[in-house]
């Protein structure tokens, strides 16, 4: 008989779901937000997909989506195993907060974690520690996300441009997650630059230094909209995962348009405080020289404009109506994201 899998103190036995919550980080008297987690423990072997909603804890519609996965997805249809966590930061969750309220750390960033340290570093170990021991190579990681309180994300997928056999892998993968609400695929270059400082310490990324399986973010939603078709972006793309990679059948759902490969972003910083004028929505095609957004003085009078500085599409923009850079509480990461691609439409 197959043993059950077991993750965080939570089991399912073959052809079972299990729901639960775990808590990540050790507290003197447990007054620490547990983290919503579930197994759905396939009845044939396969391998695992492993599914992490809520790391930044005001991105909520991929948090619902993963809601709705975990009460669909049948056990006995199901080849290998399905685990969960659908709040991973449930301190930032109830604050609505990016970062964590209790030390201002993004999780995201503090991986693989440290036992000594912020409730963030304790966090980030613990959860590594449970899931470094459990992932194999054939296993896909998958962080689900989106624009956050004051963002808003275009539906897309990224790839981590690691420049190796996994990357390749992980791209085909990101093919196969297109679906109707979601055709675009952004490779982030992580082994030098930027993008390499903002994505050098995520939980994909330390997990496969130790076991290199593919990995893949997907983005959509923002502000808590709960728009509905960025709800279906995150959910179509996990079911499609699962079918391509031979656990559950079916065929996935396709795009009716061409998928978009980007190759090349860049961000478009507002260097002013003001009113945040958005002239363009995420998912929309730019040229060069348009204006993506304002900022206005206290009258009304535009002190700052921000314009594309290339052919391409909006992937990520400010919806949040006022602008600080200089506010602690305001994510200085945008501006404006955009992404290079030739055929503008």
């Amino acid at each position: 008989m197959l043993s059950p899998l077991a993750f965080l103190g939570l089991e399912a036995s073959r052809g079972t779901k299990a729901s639960g919550a775990a808590a990540l980080v050790d507290g003197d008297s447990g007054q620490f937000p547990k983290s919503p987690l579930v197994i759905v423990n396939g009845r044939k072997p396969g391998p695992k997909v492993w599914l992490l909603a809520g790391i930044h804890g005001d991105e909520i519609e991929p948090m619902v989506a993963l809601q709705r996965v975990f009460q669909d997805v049948d056990p006995e249809e199901l080849a290998g195993a399905i685990v969960g966590i659908l709040i991973t930061n449930p301190a930032a969750f109830w604050a609505w907060e990016r970062e964590s309220p209790l030390d201002g750390k993004d999780l995201d960033n503090v991986f693989p974690g440290d036992r000594q340290g912020t409730f963030s570093d304790r966090l980030a170990r613990k959860l590594f520690d449970a899931m470094v021991g459990l992932v194999s190579e054939e296993d896909c990681l998958v962080t689900l996300e989106g624009g956050g309180r004051d963002v808003l994300s275009a539906r897309l997928i990224e790839v981590r441009g690691s420049g190796d056999a996994h990357e390749e892998r992980a791209m085909t993968l990101a093919h196969t997650l297109c679906n109707p609400n979601l055709r675009i695929i952004v490779r982030i270059e992580e082994r030098a630059g930027a993008w390499a400082t903002i994505y050098g310490s995520t939980i994909t990324r330390e997990i496969a230094r130790v076991v290199p399986a593919a990995r893949l973010t997907v983005e959509a939603g923002g502000m808590g909209l709960m728009i509905e078709h960025d709800i279906q972006a995150h959910y179509d793309a996990v079911f499609n995962l699962l079918k391509a990679m031979g656990m559950y059948p079916g065929s996935p759902k396709v795009p009716a348009k061409e998928i978009i490969e980007i190759e090349e972003n860049a961000r478009v910083f507002p260097r002013r405080s003001g009113f945040w004028k958005r002239w363009v929505d995420a998912g929309a095609w730019v040229k060069a020289g348009d204006r993506l957004a304002a900022v206005l003085d206290e009258l009304g009078t535009e002190i700052e404009a921000l314009v594309a500085p290339f052919h391409g599409i909006i992937l990520y923009i400010r919806g949040f109506g006022l602008v600080n850079p200089l506010a602690s509480r305001q994510n200085p990461r945008y501006g404006v994201n955009v992404g290079r691609y030739a055929k503008p439409s």
